[in-house]
């Protein structure tokens, strides 16, 4: 393994990066956050809790995969830990969840600069495509460049709200618990259990994460691993913590919350006064933007991959066109919270077996190679 010692900033960039992937339309929107994290009230900790482990041991596992055995495509990841037919099976799966999660990012674009700035859905979901198309033509490193250094100020600003909003709207928290116990509010939710809603939205993490991963590991494996697991954990916490601060924030102000495609904002333009408030909303709706933006790209460059692995060559523009075609047809007809609530709970679901498999296997796999000494080199073929 590389012993190279990384630098803060680097480790920032890849911060940066796992963040900008993970946080996406659903977390801050806030629509995400409101089916897994608030409608199950105090429980909403306990998902984030659980999350932040499942998601650090299995961050770790595909970077492993990808520093150690050069594996960067999705179906390679998933043969080397599950074998070649449970690996078609969940290389599948991820597949369909990058391409569904490009999808309602896409919508969630739209909707953000419909709500906020009366632009219409058409046009919303249109410029999105077009950014986005740019961003998967120019490839892999192009794209971690821009989400590692977009991503770090972005979380910043949006957990600084986050805490602006708690001051007004954690004391109001048992009473959006009673308006939905009661059935007053009606919440759009995963499911009636906090563990199941845990177990879906981490299925939905490792979906989107996989390739992504094991190319960022194979890319930093002259440094040390434990400086890079690292990065990967501070990136799991800050994400899992950012849920369930604006979860709360969001069950404080439920009755407005769960009547619009995004609640965020909602809470943003409520912090100040007229028209401060509104300055403040149009700062987080380009917050929101942006961290659309940093989750949407890698996801059209994950779905991408699957049909072509040259970023120079014509067949792959062309498949990256013909896909941001396919999804924004679909975002015009489809609303955004219909999207979000239906594909991220069944994928989640089918998600979960792909931890359950890897995360031993990740255990048993490193434990071996510590035993023979075997190098980054290693190929798939001695496994």
């Amino acid at each position: 393994m590389g012993q190279d010692k990384m630098s803060l900033g680097h480790m920032t960039v890849i911060i940066g990066a796992m963040i900008g992937m993970l946080i996406g339309s659903g977390i801050a929107s806030g629509a995400e956050t409101i089916q897994y994290y608030t409608y199950h009230g105090y429980w909403g900790l306990a998902v984030g809790t659980c999350l932040c482990i499942i998601i650090s041991l299995c961050f770790i596992a595909f970077a492993y995969a990808g520093r150690t055995r050069g594996l960067s495509d999705i179906g390679q990841i998933y043969t080397f830990y599950c074998g070649k037919y449970l690996g078609a099976f969940f290389s599948a799966i991820s597949g369909f969840f990058v391409f569904a999660c490009y999808m309602f990012m896409t919508s969630g674009f739209g909707s953000t600069l419909e709500q906020q700035f009366g632009i219409p859905l058409w046009i919303g979901c249109g410029i999105s495509t077009l950014l986005v198309l740019y961003v998967t033509i120019t490839g892999f490193k192009s794209l971690v460049d821009i989400i590692g250094r977009v991503a770090p100020v972005m979380i910043v600003l949006i957990f600084a709200i986050g805490i602006m909003a708690a001051f007004k709207y954690f004391p109001h928290i048992d009473e959006g618990i009673h308006l939905i116990e009661s059935g007053q509010v009606q919440v759009n939710h995963i499911s009636e259990h906090w563990y199941m809603s845990c177990l879906s939205v981490s299925g939905c993490a490792i979906c989107l994460v996989a390739a992504f991963l094991g190319v960022l590991g194979y890319e930093n494996r002259n440094y040390d691993f434990r400086s890079f697991a690292f990065c990967l954990v501070v990136a799991a916490i800050v994400n899992c913590g950012t849920n369930v601060l604006m979860g709360f924030n969001n069950l404080g102000n439920i009755e407005r919350a769960s009547q619009v495609p995004i609640p965020n904002l909602v809470l943003a333009t409520s912090l100040l006064p007229s028209s401060w408030g509104t300055a403040l909303g149009i700062v987080f709706a380009i917050l929101i933007l942006c961290a659309i933006f940093t989750t949407v790209c890698p996801a059209m460059w994950t779905t991408v991959q699957w049909f072509s692995k040259d970023e120079k060559s014509t067949k792959y523009k062309i498949t990256a066109i013909a896909i941001a075609v396919i999804v924004y047809i679909v975002c015009l007809f489809v609303p955004y919270q219909t999207l979000i609530l239906v594909l991220m709970k069944w994928s989640g679901y089918c998600g979960v077996l792909i931890w359950v498999v890897c995360i031993p296997r990740y255990f048993i796999i490193r434990a071996r190679d510590k035993r023979e000494g075997r190098g980054i080199t290693a190929s798939l073929e001695t496994h």
